[in-house]
């Protein structure tokens, strides 16, 4: 996996947030509003069906830390979108490196695969949300799905919300 600067830039955004330093964005993006993420619909939440059997068996504080993840990982993907310049993450294959780049960094190697299927669970949310697993441009509408993606898998990691 050819990991980039911006790659990293994106992952050390992330964990400096999680540290609980400030940073200077507003949080939520969408500047005055009070956000109550609402339950994903009923379609979206089918995405995660194989991560749903799974999060149940997981120690509350990792199903905390990966709701967290995939929170902050929606939140770079929609500045990302609306970039000046164009968003930066523009493929299949350069979200895939961004996304695994940013797991990578952000797990620690000893708990990789103490949850059996969990990787392969979360790479069907995202082939569910594009509808495919090939290689291509992503469209704006493909960006918005892997998004929504991003805040099914938040939710569906999110303790409390097992029903």
């Amino acid at each position: 996996m050819k990991i980039e600067l911006r790659h990293i830039v994106a992952v050390c955004l992330l964990l400096f947030a999680w540290k609980g330093h400030v940073l200077d964005m507003e949080w939520p993006p969408l500047p005055g509003v009070v956000v109550s993420p609402p339950s994903p619909s009923p379609e979206r939440m089918a995405w995660a069906a194989d991560v749903r059997g799974i999060a149940p068996r997981m120690l509350p504080a990792d199903r905390e830390y990966l709701s967290s993840f995939y929170e902050g990982l929606a939140f770079v993907l929609l500045r990302d979108k609306d970039r000046t310049g164009g968003p930066i993450i523009r493929t299949t294959d350069e979200f895939a490196t961004f996304h695994g780049g940013s797991l990578e960094a952000a797990i620690d190697k000893a708990k990789v695969g103490i949850y059996p299927g969990l990787d392969k669970a979360i790479d069907k949310v995202f082939f569910a949300a594009l509808d495919t697993d090939e290689p291509k441009k992503l469209t704006d509408a493909e960006r918005e799905s892997i998004i929504a993606a991003c805040g099914v898998l938040s939710y569906t990691f999110k303790i409390g919300r097992d029903g």
